[in-house]
């Protein structure tokens, strides 16, 4: 799946757009909970899922934020976060960029509806998931 995915990469730096198709036949993306689920069940981050995700950060910055509002425990939370910052600079700059749009998107509605902007808890929705996880990141 690896190679499948860097050739992708390969293909999608010398013709951008070219593998837009391509991607769902290969099914990384769909399997993507698997692989996180699974090193959280674990407790570890298996050997050569870190070179996997990083090539489908956007999707891995995605599943990520919306699961680290589910945690229960704090190794979990840990587990994610140490994910995201093993992605490199770049996701860390993509979720702070969910944040920030989730955050503009929720003022916004607070101020059609005039719902607070984000009651309950931190962790409850996308945007404090984000919120959170880049409190751990700092």
């Amino acid at each position: 799946m690896q190679q499948a995915l860097s050739s992708l990469e390969s293909v999608e730096a010398q013709r951008p757009g070219s593998t837009q198709s391509l991607r769902p036949r290969i099914g990384a993306e769909e399997r993507l909970p698997e692989f996180i689920e699974e090193a959280m069940r674990s407790g570890q981050i298996a050997d050569g899922m870190m070179d996997i995700l990083s090539l489908m950060p956007k999707a891995t910055i995605h599943y990520i934020t919306n699961r680290f509002g589910h945690c229960g425990f704090r190794e979990d939370c840990d587990l994610l976060t140490t994910i995201i910052r093993n992605l490199g600079e770049d996701a860390t700059q993509r979720l702070l960029e969910t944040l920030q749009t989730a955050f503009r998107h929720r003022v916004r509605r607070s101020h059609r509806t005039g719902e607070p902007a984000f009651p309950g808890k931190c962790g409850e929705d996308s945007a404090g998931a984000a919120l959170a996880m880049a409190a751990l990141l700092a």
